[in-house]
């Protein structure tokens, strides 16, 4: 691909500003209702500032993991603990959240995530057997 084919920045800046701005606060309205997608709110580790995202989760009995991409930034914030408040099913809960970033531990729950949910494998660049 040659530097005539891509998109240009401007176009890239104009969709992630379309989507913060317009589509996301569009579909904090309904997400949370999903089956296995969740809204999670928290506060900047650096700037302070709340943010709300939507979020792939897993829930076993009190404890609720949230899934995401290692590319992705967000979760960052969470290399030291800190408070949350997650929507699930239309219900608010609160807690703290700290992240997992051991390998084997996340290889483990990842193998037994994906084998429960095999549609979820697509989301992470793997084949579904």
């Amino acid at each position: 691909m040659n530097d005539a084919d891509r998109p240009s920045r401007t176009r890239f800046r104009f969709f992630r500003l379309f989507t913060t701005h317009a589509v996301n606060p569009f579909a904090r309205l309904f997400v949370h209702w999903l089956p296995y997608f969740a809204l999670i709110s928290y506060r900047g580790r650096k700037t302070g500032k709340r943010y709300t995202i939507p979020v792939s989760y897993e829930r076993q009995d009190d404890n609720v993991t949230v899934i995401t991409k290692r590319a992705r930034t967000w979760w960052h914030n969470f290399e030291t603990p800190i408070e949350v408040e997650l929507r699930l099913s239309g219900r608010m809960y609160t807690g703290k959240a700290e992240i997992q970033t051991d390998d084997a531990a996340t290889l483990e729950f990842m193998t037994d995530f994906l084998a429960r949910r095999p549609v979820d494998a697509k989301a992470y660049g793997l084949a579904r057997n």
